[in-house]
């Protein structure tokens, strides 16, 4: 399926930052092409959905559509890699709907490097993912930032390496 901008409201998913692009290289770069590096399943697809502006803001409204589009056509995996600090019963319905219809949706911890609880990562049947460093500890600095570090809390469920992870730009 094409993707789609829910934060401008047109078909021109276009990553303001970057990031999207690098999870989304991490996950699914092709293995035997002599081209940097390989990717965690070759053989799977990307629905590029962006929800942030390119001042990196966004309503849940946005994510919650974009949940609903993203498990109305076809997904089976949703990584969010965003957060906010606020519930909302919008978005938690929206994560709800995907994961009734099948969907495994996967969320960020936030790297402000303290415990405050962010969603969607919080919801119940979110994944919620924290950052690991070379030495399997919590990422509680990066080389992008040293200020900035995994969050952690009671709602973790899993982590995942954070630091010097190769991938596209």
């Amino acid at each position: 399926n094409k993707g789609k901008d829910f934060a401008n409201s047109d078909t021109n998913p276009t990553d303001d930052h970057g990031h999207g692009t690098n999870v989304g290289s991490i996950l699914l770069a092709n293995a035997d092409n002599f081209v940097g590096f390989a990717g965690v399943d070759w053989q799977s697809q990307l629905m590029p959905l962006k929800i942030l502006t390119d001042e990196s803001f966004g309503f849940f409204s946005w994510w919650a559509s974009a949940i609903y589009y993203a498990a109305d056509n076809g997904a089976n995996v949703l990584n969010m890699s965003v957060g906010g600090a606020g519930y909302s019963r919008v978005l938690e319905d929206a994560i709800n709907y995907a994961t009734d219809k099948g969907c495994i949706v996967v969320a960020c911890m936030m790297n402000e490097n303290n415990n405050v609880t962010f969603y969607p990562a919080a919801f119940e049947n979110t994944i919620a993912v924290g950052s690991s460093s070379a030495d399997d500890t919590r990422s509680n600095s990066f080389p992008w930032d040293i200020t900035k570090g995994s969050n952690y809390g009671e709602h973790i469920d899993i982590i995942a390496p954070g630091n010097y992870i190769y991938g596209l730009y």
